[in-house]
C-alpha cells in the first residue's frame, strides 16, 4: 500500500526483464509497486538452412525455440556462357544447383561495309553470329549538270551512287539587252538551257524643280516620274496638317491626303 502511494507521488522504478527462462516475453515492471506497463516479444533469431542441398532457410529463436520460415539464400557462382555458340550467360547455385539467367554479352567484331558499293555497315558477333547494321554518311562528289542542255545540278555519292535529294541551278547568263531602242525593258538568256529573264532599267535624267513638285524623264522611253516637294513650314487647318503640296490641286494634308485649294 505504501509502495503504491509512493509510486503515485513519485515516479515508478521501471525495469525490463524476461518473464522467465526460455521465454521471449519482455516486460516493463516497477520494482517498487510491481505494476506492469508494457509487454514485448524479443526473439534472438538464428538463421539456418532447413536441409542439406537446399537453399531454403528458417530462423530459430535461441531462447524460446520458436521457428519461422524464411526465404531462399543462394550461393551464386560466376556467370558462364550457356554454350560455345551462345552469348547467353547463366549462373548456378553451388548449394542447390538452381540456375538463373545472367544476361547477354556479345563478342562484337569491327564495323565493315556490307559491299564495295554500299554505304551501310555491319558488325558480327564471333560467338553467336548476330549482326548489327548502321548507315554511314555518304561520300558526296562534285556538283554536276544532270544533262548537257540543263542547268540543274546534283551530287552523287562516290560509294553507293545515291543522288542527293536537293538540286541547284547554275545558269550561264548573257548580258542584259534592250528589246527596242525606245524601250527600257531588258532581257537576257541562259546560253545552256535557254531560260530567259526580263527586267526594266531606265536611264533617268536629272530632277527638274518646279514650284510644288519635282520631275525627271527617262531618255530612252520618255517616262516621267514625279515627286512631291515637301514644304518647310506647316499650315494647320482644323485637324489637317496642310504641309504637303500637290502638283495640280494645291495643298494636301500630310496625315490623311485630303486635298484643299491653295488660298495663299
Amino acid at each position: 500500500m505504501i509502495s503504491s502511494l509512493l509510486c503515485k507521488i513519485l515516479e515508478h522504478k521501471w525495469n525490463w526483464q524476461y518473464v522467465g527462462d526460455g521465454s521471449c516475453v519482455y516486460i516493463k515492471f516497477c520494482s517498487r509497486c510491481g505494476e506492469v506497463e508494457k509487454k514485448e516479444i524479443e526473439h534472438e533469431w538464428n538463421w539456418q538452412y532447413m536441409i542439406d542441398g537446399s537453399c531454403e532457410q528458417m530462423k530459430i529463436c535461441s531462447r524460446c525455440g520458436e521457428e519461422e520460415k524464411g526465404g531462399e539464400s543462394h550461393q551464386w557462382g560466376p556467370a558462364k556462357y550457356i554454350s560455345s555458340d551462345s552469348c547467353g550467360l547463366m549462373r548456378s547455385c553451388s548449394r542447390c544447383g538452381t540456375t538463373h539467367p545472367a544476361g547477354t554479352v556479345h563478342d562484337w567484331g569491327n564495323w565493315r561495309y556490307k559491299a564495295s558499293d554500299s554505304c551501310e555497315q555491319m558488325m558480327k558477333c564471333s560467338r553467336c553470329g548476330k549482326m548489327k547494321t548502321r548507315k554511314t554518311p555518304h561520300n558526296w562528289g562534285n556538283w554536276q549538270n544532270i544533262a548537257p542542255n540543263s542547268c540543274g545540278q546534283r551530287v552523287t555519292c562516290r560509294r553507293c551512287g545515291e543522288r542527293q535529294g536537293r538540286m541547284r541551278f547554275l545558269h550561264k547568263w548573257s548580258d542584259w539587252q534592250y528589246i527596242a531602242p525606245n524601250s527600257c525593258e531588258q532581257t537576257r538568256a541562259c546560253s545552256r538551257c535557254g531560260e530567259k529573264k526580263r527586267g526594266v532599267r531606265h536611264k533617268w535624267g536629272n530632277w527638274q524643280y518646279h514650284s510644288v513638285y519635282q520631275e525627271r524623264t527617262c531618255s530612252r522611253c520618255r517616262k516621267v516620274e514625279y515627286k512631291e516637294k515637301q514644304r518647310e513650314s506647316s499650315r494647320v487647318r482644323g485637324d489637317h496638317d496642310m504641309s504637303m503640296e500637290h502638283p495640280t490641286a494645291g495643298l494636301c494634308c500630310s496625315k490623311c491626303g485630303s486635298v484643299h485649294a491653295d488660298t495663299r
